[in-house]
């Protein structure tokens, strides 16, 4: 223990001990994962006297006996482990202890012979002597008798702190360079039966090992990975925030936690923390955030805006490599937006193909809820996975479904950037090759103009310039009016709101009945008309047509970048909101990178290029199961990296 530091901390929860390995920071867990019961532990104790506390691994071989395990094979085993696990780091290594079990038929000794615990490293031959090369200081087995007998757990390979008989997980820290995280949490249990401690606020996120975790099945296919939740879904016993200090004040712990966390954890996934959300999930610049700081995009110059309210979610998975996926909320572009200006891919599912019990919804028509993920199979297996998507449509495993057409709707997006559009044009062309489809360019003003199917006669952006704005409003009134009350009737004083949400709020109160009938309406016009006409929503064994276009932002958009004051509602139709107005599934795909000189290091840094696919309502599966199959047959980059760049200079 020459390189290890431990040091005392009160966090609560069962956590006592702080270990700091070398480079590496722990947490050790106060309450034991596994105690070696008696008289096994007198053996064992015995052979480590000199050993009463601190870092080792544990091997669980279940039907190994100590003589035959094969030195070789061992060490095969942990060098494996050693470079696919980032928590094991190489002093846990010094000392390695193999339990394993003694057939449960066999009785119960009360005085094992000490041959049973065989200390038998150092040593000779291959094995051995590649042991000393990773480390290895000590090498013992313990067999337990009859471990299937009750109160006695299986033990999971991986590292842990050995305390005079009992194993205790450690959890790694890592920093949370970017600030994408309001807090840290620890996770035990699955399912609605899961505990959750919290250390709030945070600068570092505890991380446990992927060895505690048994491999990925059809019964848990998200086994072990790791994910970040916006603080808008409850969790059992913590505090919702929403972004705001006020209504974390008013927030008392939960009693329940979200169905959407519930699946995710049911399957095996497992939340290290709370990402950093807007104040009310509004628009906000990152100058504009006040309650808390603003997460930082990773990408080119360090100084890019991670766009609106799930922008810690897609920060912290556009720069952490020991994150597997975060979830986030979406009302208007708070799924597609960051994924796109962090590089990272994305789904905004189909409204209301994930359960939003346990979670605030601000606008229920628009809202929805969605995963980051930095590969293209992640994005596919956790999001159809996910528990409401089986409201839409499902695949069976033989089906292999393609658009009936691509739309590429290019007088409905700004042209800004030449390389921009020149790597959509690629990535169009490679979709025509592999589908046999020739895109169709899709004037969507035109096809209103024809079918008028409002009956107005009005143009598609007249008929939609107020919908989009006053729904965002009508929900910002419904929940920060109803807040406002509660604060007021408990505290005696009003909350603080941001002046996004202040002058979103004397909007909001202007919206009229009459109003909200009008854009519901239309709303369900517009949805009709693209799923139907549009998109040419079929039955159960038809994707429909896709349409895509370019929605990574194009130029540089910097965080410095001091706006006006602006209740950020969209006072427009854009074909960007399409998806959350016609309640379509949308996939956000980084394809490349582009050039720009920034004025921050005065260079020319790269920024991603991504492109938004939709298709039609319900339609998540087919449409992720064909995104996927198209990367992949046509060798297309469907991974970006964590850090600086999404893809190799």
């Amino acid at each position: 223990m020459a390189d290890s530091t431990v040091f005392t901390m009160d966090a609560g929860d069962g956590w006592q001990k702080v270990l700091k390995l070398e480079n590496a920071t722990y947490q050790v867990q106060g309450r034991p994962a596994f105690a070696v019961p008696h008289p096994e532990r007198r053996i064992l104790e015995r052979s480590l006297a000199d050993f009463q506390w601190g870092p080792c691994v544990v091997v669980w071989s279940p039907s190994s006996s100590p003589g035959a395990l094969d030195r070789l094979e061992l060490a095969n085993q942990l060098e494996t482990w050693l470079s696919t696990d980032d928590v094991l780091t190489q002093p846990f290594l010094r000392e390695v202890i193999c339990v394993s079990a003694q057939p449960a038929e066999k009785p119960v000794s009360g005085n094992l012979d000490s041959s049973e615990t065989v200390t038998a490293f150092p040593g000779s031959g291959l094995g051995c002597n590649k042991l000393t090369d990773l480390g290895v200081e000590r090498f013992t087995c313990i067999r337990l008798a009859n471990h299937t007998r009750p109160g006695i757990p299986q033990i999971q390979s991986g590292p842990y702190v050995w305390d005079r008989g009992q194993f205790h997980r450690v959890f790694r820290l890592f920093e949370d360079t970017q600030e994408a995280f309001f807090s840290a949490i620890i996770q035990e249990g699955e399912g609605a039966s899961a505990t959750f401690s919290e250390q709030r606020p945070t600068c570092s996120i505890p991380v446990p090992s992927r060895l505690y975790f048994p491999p990925r099945s059809d019964q848990k296919p998200l086994s072990g990975l790791r994910f970040g939740v916006k603080d808008v879904f409850d969790m059992a016993g913590l505090r919702t925030s929403l972004g705001s200090r006020s209504y974390y004040r008013l927030c008392q712990a939960k009693l329940t936690t979200a169905d959407a966390i519930n699946h995710l954890t049911r399957l095996g996934a497992i939340v290290v923390g709370k990402t950093k959300n807007t104040s009310f999930v509004s628009g906000e610049d990152p100058q504009e955030w006040i309650d808390y700081s603003c997460p930082w995009n990773p990408r080119g110059d360090g100084y890019q805006n991670p766009d609106t309210s799930s922008s810690g979610s897609a920060a912290a998975v556009a720069t952490y490599p020991w994150l597997d996926f975060a979830i986030g909320s979406d009302t208007c572009g708070s799924i597609c937006c960051p994924a796109a200006s962090q590089g990272v891919y994305g789904l905004r599912g189909s409204t209301g193909s994930i359960s939003r019990g346990g979670a605030f919804v601000l606008a229920p028509s628009l809202d929805s809820a969605g995963v980051f993920c930095r590969t293209m199979r992640d994005l596919a297996v956790i999001s159809k996975t996910w528990e409401a998507l089986s409201m839409a449509i499902p695949l069976t495993p033989d089906e292999k479904l393609k658009p009936l057409a691509i739309l590429y709707p290019w007088p409905s997006f700004p042209h800004l950037n030449a390389e921009v559009l020149s790597q959509v044009d690629q990535f169009i062309s490679h979709l025509e090759r592999y589908t046999g489809l020739r895109r169709t360019v899709l004037d969507m003003d035109h096809e209103w103009t024809n079918d008028d199917p409002s009956g107005t006669g009005l143009p598609l952006s007249e008929y939609l310039r107020h919908t989009t704005a006053l729904l965002h409003l009508a929900g910002i009134n419904d929940s920060a009016t109803s807040f406002e009350a509660e604060y007021r009737a408990k505290f005696s004083r009003a909350p603080y709101f941001d002046r996004v949400t202040a002058e979103a709020l004397k909007l909001a109160k202007k919206v009229t009945q009459k109003q909200r009938a009008s854009m519901m309406h239309e709303q369900k016009v517009l949805s009709t008309w693209l799923n139907d006409k549009i998109l040419r929503k079929g039955g159960r064994h038809c994707l429909g047509a896709i349409m895509i276009w370019p929605f990574s932002p194009q130029e540089p958009q910097y965080r410095d970048n001091y706006p006006p004051v602006s209740p950020h509602v969209n006072w427009k139709w854009d074909i960007d909101f399409s998806g959350p107005l016609a309640a379509l599934p949308q996939a956000v795909l980084p394809i490349g990178q582009f050039n720009y000189h920034s004025r921050v290091t005065d260079h020319i840094e790269l920024l991603p290029t991504a492109v938004s696919v939709a298709s039609p309502h319900g339609t998540d599966h087919a449409l992720l199961d064909f995104l996927q199959r198209f990367l992949n047959d046509c060798d297309l980059p469907s991974t970006v990296m964590p850090g600086k760049l999404a893809y190799p200079n």
